[in-house]
């Protein structure tokens, strides 16, 4: 059998786990990719005939996994989230539920028959350029009913707006519902292939943008919620997004010349920064994509990690507070430090990230080249301490 049918078989395995169920829960991320998988996946519940609830959350940490599996549900859908930290679901797992992970994150081995793991890159695809979590959850929705699907195929090319170049693997396959379905047209730009997704009247990486500014920046004040709703009305609340926009362009604005102001600080391997309270009230994904912009800029020394700091909010929406302070930190790979990633010279993001993380009591999840984590309050110093030495000794990252 080979991995395609294997991913195929897997598929139909959690169709037949769902109709089983008599609730479920969709947990989702706050990004555009993330909002349009829970999106998708509501939609797949609905078909099924399962009343659903969705719960967005920002990281995977022990506590908030717990509280999620406190809900009166015995089926749990992690739609672009999950699949890095599937150990955390284990641990939380109750008798009697079941959990369907649709992610292409970096999975975490674990073995579980309640665990049913549909990460395309345990059937080999490549998360960072074959598929995006909505995809992932459009797999699973056309697997149930094709027709159905197709409806939602524009917001799958919509999530896959965070992965570069053309559209391949899973994702082209997505792409190919939607001009079929007439919501997404392709078109030849300057620099290449270009979708317009006429569904909502956007180019695909305009309306990306758009619904991460509604779930990441308004986070704290009901934007998931808002986003979700929009994709499945095939809408876009752009009202509301432009305020938010205007709102962490100003925080940006104000966070660039803190930076300018007072450098990054660098060590051998990683280069840091902290957004002293400037990002406080928005979502924290905002940090991550802070410094995906910073790192083009000639301030960072394009061969080192570039590491971002903020407060985390022990406040989740809609599901409750969690215990302890937090630091969110997000990890980027300037372009240099890229190319030694891929050529396996220098550790990935997620690893280097996960090996520091485990040794302070934190938590992280991620790509090759972007990754994000929570640590505790008290542990930033070692933290710093724990990814310039990792980056620098590979023998010590090896270890267990």
């Amino acid at each position: 059998m080979t991995e395609r049918e294997e991913y195929e078989k897997a598929l139909r395995k959690a169709v037949e786990t769902a109709r089983r169920a008599h609730r479920a829960v969709v947990v989702h991320h706050d990004d555009a990719d993330g909002l349009a998988a829970g999106a998708i996946s509501l939609r797949t519940m609905d078909v099924i005939g399962l009343k659903a609830r969705a719960i967005c959350i920002e990281k995977m940490h022990p506590a908030i996994v717990k509280m999620i599996h406190a809900m009166d549900a015995d089926l749990f859908v992690y739609a672009d989230i999950g699949s890095s930290r599937a150990d955390l679901i284990s641990e939380a797992l109750r008798e009697g539920q079941m959990v369907i992970v649709l992610d292409h994150h970096d999975p975490a081995s674990v073995s579980r028959e309640e665990i049913l793991h549909l990460n395309p890159e345990l059937y080999g695809y490549e998360g960072e350029r074959d598929v995006s979590g909505s995809t992932a959850a459009y797999m699973l929705l056309r697997a149930v009913e094709p027709e159905v699907a197709k409806e939602l195929a524009w917001a799958a090319v919509v999530g896959s707006a965070e992965i570069p170049g053309p559209m391949r693997g899973l994702d082209a396959e997505a792409l190919e519902d939607a001009e079929r379905a007439g919501d997404v047209e392709r078109r030849q730009g300057r620099t290449g292939e270009r979708y317009f997704v006429k569904a909502v009247q956007e180019y695909w990486d305009r309306a990306s943008t758009i619904y991460t500014v509604l779930g990441s920046v308004g986070y704290y004040s009901g934007g998931p919620e808002r986003a979700v709703a929009g994709i499945l009305r095939r809408e876009i609340p752009r009202e509301e997004a432009d305020k938010l926009e205007e709102l962490r362009s100003r925080k940006f604005d104000e966070l660039f010349s803190k930076v300018y102001r007072e450098g990054l600080r660098k060590m051998r391997a990683i280069q840091w920064m902290d957004d002293g309270g400037v990002l406080s009230g928005l979502g924290t994904k905002v940090i991550g994509t802070f410094l995906s912009v910073l790192s083009h800029r000639r301030i960072v020394d394009q061969e080192k990690y570039l590491v971002g700091m903020m407060e985390f909010s022990p406040e989740i929406p809609g599901l409750g507070r969690v215990d302890g302070r937090w630091i969110k930190a997000s990890v980027r790979t300037p372009d240099a430090l890229r190319r030694s990633v891929e050529a396996g010279r220098m550790p990935p993001a997620s690893r280097l990230l996960e090996y520091a993380m485990d040794r302070i009591g934190g938590v992280a999840e991620g790509h090759a080249y972007a990754a994000s984590g929570l640590l505790p309050w008290d542990a930033r110093d070692e933290f710093l301490a724990l990814m310039d030495s990792g980056a620098m000794n590979e023998k010590e990252l090896s270890a267990p």
